[in-house]
């Protein structure tokens, strides 16, 4: 394109040039024209230079892959099922947010001229020989689009920081979910724990205060105040908030504390607060998590109530159910290394039975 572009403005300079006396309007005109094709001329030679790789796209979603091996059967398998994960879990309409979204896709040797493909947020995907299967490669376009979701989702999903992982295998996220439930040095995921919703929507970081929490997270609060603040008890803006927090053991001055000093009190993992948007999956239906992105700027609760479908309490009810019943499963030792070390425990015994020690 810009080959032909460059030869007809070199024809018509050509053309303009052969007039007689030109205005000085014309003139100007082929000043520009001048200027235009040595402009083309000079991309067309940088172009020649770099070595722009050759790519052809698939269409996939609203969004488009990027190839230097479009027709590899690795590439179109993985693709089919990567169209099936996206109705899935977006539902069958492509989902505006992802619309000319660019994922880049290379199978052959790098080469500097990629660097003209990854603008703006595009997603690069390299192809190892040893990876070379549609599963895996499924798997990192899934990815990929988690990471266009956080990067387009809103100033509000990037303030709540909450991982974005739809394409994950979602049971050990919620395992692991659990076990952070249980042993989070946080005050608010006590309270959630004990069942304060309240508790669980700022373990969550959706909102700054808890107006009635357990005696427990209360307690866990003014500890926390006291052990990792204590340096700045002696700052006269917060010393009466620290004094009646610690020593009077009033949650709400500990709570005025944090603002003051400009501290947030610790809340769980980036990983388990995406939790969260499982469960607005779970219970909004196939539609949900393509109303939660509809709209980047809206807050973040009334984003997870339209989506959910219900208020933020009961989808937080719903979360801390599905939490609190995904128990990860005791670890057990496979029934061959049992026998490998009964067998070994029977061969030290025999030999230290041998020794004169025990003769």
């Amino acid at each position: 394109m810009l080959r032909a572009a460059a030869v007809v403005a070199a024809l018509t300079i050509v053309a303009a040039a052969a007039l007689v006396g030109q205005t000085p309007d014309e003139q100007a005109k082929l000043d520009r024209l001048t200027r235009r094709y040595d402009d083309l001329t000079a991309r067309l030679t940088n172009e020649a230079e770099v070595g722009v790789p050759r790519v052809d796209s698939v269409h996939v979603g609203g969004l488009w892959i990027l190839s230097d091996s479009a027709e590899s059967p690795v590439l179109l398998g993985a693709v089919e099922s990567f169209r099936r994960l996206l109705m899935q879990q977006l539902g069958p309409a492509p989902l505006p947010l992802l619309v000319g979204a660019r994922i880049a896709v290379r199978f052959g040797e790098a080469h500097p001229g990629w660097g003209h493909l990854l603008t703006g947020d595009t997603q690069f995907i390299g192809v190892q020989q040893r990876r070379r299967t549609s599963k895996w490669l499924t798997g990192q376009l899934a990815q990929a689009v988690d990471g266009l979701l956080a990067h387009r989702g809103g100033a509000s999903v990037a303030a709540w920081r909450g991982d974005v992982h739809l394409f994950h295998d979602q049971g050990p996220l919620l395992e692991a979910t659990h076990l952070e439930l249980l042993t989070a040095n946080a005050p608010s995921a006590d309270g959630c724990r004990d069942g304060s919703l309240e508790a669980c929507a700022r373990s969550l970081n959706l909102i700054a205060r808890l107006p009635g929490q357990s005696v427990e997270a209360n307690a866990e609060l003014r500890r926390f105040v006291e052990r990792r603040l204590r340096h700045r008890a002696s700052e006269p803006a917060l010393a009466p908030a620290y004094s009646a927090c610690v020593d009077g053991g009033d949650a709400a001055a500990c709570l005025a504390f944090l603002e003051r000093a400009g501290v947030q009190e610790p809340t769980l993992s980036t990983r388990a607060t995406g939790t969260l948007l499982v469960a607005v999956g779970d219970v909004g239906g196939p539609d949900a998590l393509a109303r939660f992105f509809a709209d980047t700027g809206a807050a973040i609760v009334p984003r997870l109530e339209a989506a959910a479908g219900m208020p933020v309490d009961s989808l937080l009810a719903r979360w801390r159910e599905t939490i609190l019943a995904h128990r990860p499963p005791p670890t057990a030792v496979p029934a061959g290394m049992q026998w490998f070390v009964l067998g070994w425990a029977t061969v030290l015994v025999a030999l230290a039975t041998r020794s004169t020690r025990w003769r």
